[in-house]
């Protein structure tokens, strides 16, 4: 049961990713002047999920590979330190974004995937998540998935909170 909060927070942090217009924005419209035509995309979470634009599979040449989408987020929990000293379970993992040659660079020289790396930053850095505690962005990395996409990889971390009461 350690990891019982713990667990609902890839959805959770892909419900914030996907509340945010500019980051739906970026991942959907292919167009250059995406972040110029600001058009307002009205899919759900589940319409980014089921269309693959938002997914929770590992990051492998083979997955990604098999992907249709030209920009897409996956999210994945990596590692649990259950032994804490302070009677919380840590948990890190990353949020990997990637895009393909064709559809990198936007409008006014700006890169989607750099833009998008900002916007979820904004989104994410510091939230309390309901399922957990607060999550913290810690560094990006960047990617090479296979020959023909890369991408970075946004490391986070979360701690949930033991809800042991207090004895006395």
């Amino acid at each position: 049961m350690k990891l019982k909060n713990l667990k609902n927070a890839p959805i959770e942090i892909a419900s914030i990713l996907a509340s945010n217009g500019t980051i739906v924005r970026l991942i959907y419209d292919d167009e250059p002047s995406v972040l110029v035509n600001k058009k307002t995309i009205s899919l759900s979470i589940e319409d980014l999920i089921n269309q693959n634009y938002i997914g929770f599979y590992p990051a492998t040449e083979t997955g990604i590979n098999s992907i249709d989408r030209n920009t897409f987020i996956i999210i994945n929990l990596e590692d649990f330190n259950l032994q804490n000293t302070d009677s919380n379970t840590g948990c890190t993992g990353a949020i990997y974004i990637t895009t393909d040659k064709a559809h990198c660079l936007l409008s006014n020289n700006k890169l989607r995937l750099l833009e998008l790396i900002d916007e979820i930053e904004t989104a994410l850095e510091n939230k309390k998540l309901y399922a957990a505690g607060k999550i913290q962005l810690t560094s990006v990395n960047y990617v090479v998935f296979s020959d023909f996409r890369c991408g970075y990889r946004i490391n986070f971390r979360i701690s949930d909170q033991s809800n042991r009461k207090a004895e006395l």
